[in-house]
């Protein structure tokens, strides 16, 4: 009975260190991280530059296309609501689903005529300022811009606001973002404008007969079945419905055309997103020829068919040691990713094991105890 009684009283021990070990890093944890004030009016400034070259008067434009929600995730906001479901912004984690969401929104901006939430150019000091700004998920576009001899196109991404800093375990209510592109000589072919320029910030020289080509994807194994026979999509000018083709089995789900027209703008869509799949368009570039590749995926589905595009898509990079990279945290401590490039730790503890402990500890602490005083007794 003695070495029971002792057996007992080194578990209820045991159970209470357990405890304390579980309790201090979150209560340490939940003191430096609070949870951020949506409420609070945010601001973001757009860096333009490149390689220290200051550019001036590159045309900037935001969208809020999403609130946040007080469990964490995103919420497509107004106008934007008809994307809820289709176009993927909860979830996301690496750079490159970022990157797709952020390029598919921008199809679908322009061809839907979404209303922008703010624009202008940058100054003579390279930055764009956007003050007075409510929390959420922002689109940001920016156009070609042309500095001396070189040409500099910028890609689409997506910021979320406030931005969360993870070193300093402190929200950034006033965020600094650092956008990178592509940059070529103006005497060299460049791809011609995307959907994210405006028509008067157009430079380059491509061929005089640019070839297109729309491709079709599926990434839905186990549930191919659920396809539907066609699709259909719309191809747009500088804007204006240029054209609509249905894409299917018979076409090899794959239409092409070409244009002499360097200067336009051309946005491709998918209408009528089949349920419950959602919709990502990826751009890649070839010698002399522009892809657009739309993949329709089942939720939930990582394998399927894969495409091999001749030149990788660019994508959007942002400056590490200068801007946070950003998460949306959750009121029960968890933080779900917000911002291209992000791929942040979770919070450091869980939650369920301390009810636990604490209950197994008080219950072996009160047993020996009473063991301990009916021996005495």
């Amino acid at each position: 009975m003695k070495a029971k009684r002792h057996f007992l009283h080194l578990m209820a021990v045991a159970f209470c260190a357990l405890l304390v070990c579980f309790w201090l890093p979150i209560q340490t944890y939940a003191a430096s991280d609070d949870s951020a004030d949506l409420s609070k009016v945010c601001s973001m400034t757009v860096n333009c530059q490149d390689g220290g070259q200051i550019l001036k008067e590159v045309p900037v434009r935001i969208y809020r296309v999403a609130a946040v929600k007080k469990n964490g995730s995103f919420e497509y906001a107004g106008p934007f609501s008809t994307y809820q479901d289709k176009i993927k912004i909860n979830g996301l984690s690496a750079a490159s689903e970022w990157d797709a969401s952020a390029a598919t929104l921008s199809e679908y901006v322009a061809a839907d005529g979404k209303p922008v939430t703010a624009s202008q150019l940058s100054g003579n000091d390279g930055k764009a300022v956007f003050n007075n700004l409510q929390s959420g998920l922002y689109l940001v576009l920016l156009g070609h811009s042309m500095s001396g001899s070189t040409t500099y196109q910028f890609h689409p991404f997506l910021i979320s606001l406030p931005n969360y800093d993870s070193q300093t375990h402190t929200w950034d209510y006033h965020v600094t973002v650092n956008p990178k592109g592509n940059s070529a000589a103006a005497s060299e072919p460049v791809y011609p404008p995307s959907q994210d320029s405006f028509p008067e910030n157009s430079h380059g020289n491509p061929p005089s007969n640019w070839h297109y080509k729309v491709i079709k994807h599926w990434t839905d194994s186990g549930h191919d079945a659920k396809r539907p026979l066609r699709i259909t999509i719309d191809i747009l000018q500088n804007g204006k419905l240029l054209d609509t083709q249905v894409l299917s089995d018979q076409n090899n789900w794959t239409y092409e055309w070409s244009s002499e027209d360097s200067s336009a703008q051309w946005t491709v869509v998918e209408r009528s997103i089949p349920n419950p799949y959602q919709v990502t368009i990826e751009t890649t570039n070839s010698t002399d020829t522009t892809s657009y590749v739309i993949t329709n995926t089942w939720p939930g589905s990582s394998s399927g068919p894969q495409r091999e595009p001749s030149v990788p898509p660019n994508h959007y990079h942002q400056d590490d040691t200068s801007v946070p990279i950003g998460t949306v945290r959750s009121s029960a401590g968890q933080r779900s990713s917000a911002v291209s490039g992000s791929n942040l730790p979770q919070t450091g503890q869980l939650w369920w094991p301390v009810p636990l402990l604490a209950a197994s500890g008080i219950v072996l602490f009160s047993i020996g105890w009473l063991m301990n005083k009916k021996r005495k007794g």
